[in-house]
């Protein structure tokens, strides 16, 4: 699909299209035929091409499929996504007999000699007995007065000889530039694709009304600020009989603790902690282009997945700032489901369903790019989705497994000992159909999200207090998620990503779910310009812990090194037992490594100014220790680290 200059991805089994292949100047390769003909369960494409070029594209498609070769001189860095296997059909590769192609021949000639019923659609082929021989047939779709065909070699030269056919018009591409192509034939390019390997290089050279319509809305990649709350999950009332402390969380109502924040944040590193966490956002992509549209919009390798594997990502604005970060998880080919912030979800579904419907600009320098493919996108939040609706509960912990397993049936027990990080299946759960996933947000090594219909969400909820109350499971509020997020080092949207300053993934120690290898997704290049790679940042998140006995450490709290020198400023923090454990922003350098020691004040939070006395009765503002962790608690440390989901 990268390779060349049409979108193939809407092909069905039996259809083809007419390219160009370009190499890494922009030149033409070679002008071909793509032709659909799947070999039982594999995916299989057909390419038909010049016969002078045969052994320069057969080696240049194994070359980029594999990634060895540069195919965008600008940006090394840029990659198909591959591999692939590349089989030459006229060197005998293949099983059976070797293949050789004939053509093209002028499709009425063909069709005459032929005697076929009926004529050949354009863009369609179809296998049939010509003499007794079993021959392929294909009409190009660009130019229908084309056809051309393909069987044995005995075949080939029998049926030419005996059918005597016309050779169809040649255009001679070979060796011309890109835009000549193109002004010539343009319907050989699909310019609102967003990459194919020359594109860029053909863009250069033409001329601003040459291309498509452009898109003119813009994204705006911001939050509505929400005062009080007007939605619950609902699980609302179960919180409210176990005495959970309830308050407003960005327009939903939801338990920040239910005993101490201390206690629930020790039950989940020492047995389990159960979470309500339904006011996340929750997404239902289907369709055969699923895949290609998630790719689109999200940093990482979507199109790597397995089924049933859970991936952490990011989706990015065009200007290649963070939109959110998010979980995809991968029930098979057509099937993924999202779940993302509760903060950004209104915001997530206006970019994801404005940018499968082309209604925003996608590339500032390309504004007629779209995605090529259009899946079904349903919010599972929405009444609409019915049955399929969805809400996200999470059992981290130690126990946790052992609490399902009481749950489950005895071949689902049996398979939830052997699931590994980042898997994800479907469960019977007490008599509850549950979508189980081993991942979290809290740095557990052994922990689930637990995604269910919202009308089950409470017996679920039930059951699993009843099951694991042997082992020691508490409900568990915000506070306790915000604190074993925190402990483990991982992000926050507005905190150690985006937020103010907005904070590159790179810089949040996550540069490595941003994968510049991809050809294309949105924002790649803006972001990459930003952060080439995590040497190339100014500043970075560093993990910190305080003194002892020091005053209470909030966001915003500035930071200073040893020698007095502001550095950055405090994004979150949390008391972890004795002391207390944060994170920060602050510029990169020898005072921000492992083991420095630096100073927070915490009267001067949220301060840019401040003015100090010097005389009798003035006050010098506290300022305490701290230490610079590692970036992520080592595994073996007590604390688990964080799982890669790469």
């Amino acid at each position: 699909d990268q390779i060349a200059t049409r979108d193939v991805l809407d092909l069905e089994d039996g259809h083809g299209k007419s390219a160009i292949l370009l190499d890494e100047d922009g030149k033409v390769m070679d002008r071909i035929e793509i032709v659909r003909q799947d070999d039982g369960e594999d995916e299989r494409f057909v390419v038909l091409g010049s016969a002078v070029q045969t052994e320069a594209v057969i080696n240049w498609f194994r070359g980029v499929s594999d990634g060895y070769v540069v195919f965008d001189k600008e940006d090394y860095m840029r990659k198909v996504e591959g591999p692939v296997k590349v089989l030459g059909l006229t060197h005998g590769d293949v099983e059976g007999e070797r293949q050789v192609a004939y053509g093209p021949v002028e499709t009425s000639s063909f069709v005459e000699e032929a005697g076929l019923d009926s004529d050949l659609e354009p863009g369609e082929m179809k296998s049939v007995d010509l003499d007794g021989v079993d021959v392929d047939v294909y009409r190009s779709d660009v130019e229908p007065e084309k056809t051309f065909f393909w069987t044995n070699p005995g075949g080939v030269e029998a049926l030419a000889d005996a059918l005597e056919l016309k050779n169809g018009v040649k255009t001679e591409v070979i060796g011309k530039s890109s835009e000549e192509v193109y002004r010539e034939k343009g319907g050989l390019f699909d310019m609102v694709r967003p990459y194919f390997v020359g594109q860029r290089e053909l863009e250069d050279e033409l001329g601003t009304d040459e291309f498509p319509p452009d898109t003119e809305e813009v994204f705006i990649n911001e939050i509505e600020e929400k005062e009080g709350a007007d939605r619950a999950t609902p699980l609302l009332k179960k919180h409210k009989e176990l005495g959970a402390k309830i308050a407003p969380f960005v327009g939903w109502e939801m338990p920040f603790w239910y005993s101490t924040i201390q206690k629930e944040h020790e039950a989940v590193r020492e047995t389990a902690g159960l979470f309500d966490v339904g006011h996340m956002g929750v997404y239902e992509v289907r369709g055969e282009h699923a895949t290609h549209f998630l790719d689109c919009v999200f940093s990482n390798y979507i199109r790597w997945m397995e089924d049933n594997e859970a991936q952490y990502n990011y989706m990015l604005d065009p200007e290649g700032r963070a939109i959110d970060d998010a979980m995809v998880y991968k029930i098979n080919d057509e099937h993924y489901i999202i779940v993302a912030n509760a903060v950004n979800d209104e915001k997530n579904w206006r970019w994801l369903s404005g940018a499968l419907d082309g209604k925003y600009v996608l590339d500032p320098q390309r504004p007629w790019v779209k995605p090529s493919q259009k899946p079904e996108l349903t919010n599972l939040k929405f009444e609409e989705a019915g049955d399929r609706r969805l809400i996200d509960l999470a059992l981290q912990g130690p126990e946790s497994m052992n609490i399902l397993q009481e749950l489950a049936t005895e071949e689902g027990a049996k398979e939830l000992e052997y699931m590994l990080d980042n898997e994800l299946d479907y469960y019977d759960l007490n008599g509850t159909e549950t979508i189980v996933a081993r991942t979290g947000y809290t740095g557990e090594e052994i922990g689930y999200e637990l995604l269910v219909h919202p009308d089950d969400a409470p017996k679920l909820w039930d059951d699993i207090l009843d099951a694991g109350e042997e082992y020691g499971v508490r409900p568990a509020g915000l506070g306790a998620r915000d604190s074993t997020r925190i402990e483990a080092g991982l992000p926050l949207y507005g905190h150690e990503l985006s937020g103010r300053d907005e904070i590159l993934p790179t810089e949040a120690g996550f540069g490595s779910y941003v994968k510049f290898h991809k050809p294309y997704f949105i924002g790649r290049d803006m972001y990459k310009g930003k952060a080439k790679s995590e040497l190339h940042v100014d500043k970075k998140i560093v993990r910190f812990e305080v003194e002892e006995g020091a005053r209470v450490v909030r966001e915003e709290s500035p930071v200073f090194d040893e020698h007095g020198k502001y550095m950055g400023y405090v994004t979150s923090c949390a008391k972890i037992g004795n002391t207390q454990i944060g994170m920060a922003y602050v510029k990169k350098g020898r005072n921000a490594e492992e083991g420095s020691q630096i100073k927070i004040v915490p009267s001067y939070a949220g301060k840019k100014e401040v003015d100090i006395e010097i005389g009798p009765g003035a006050r010098v503002p506290m300022s305490y220790d701290a230490e610079v962790l590692p970036r992520f608690p080592e595994t073996e440390g007590g604390v688990p680290g964080m799982t890669s989901g790469e």
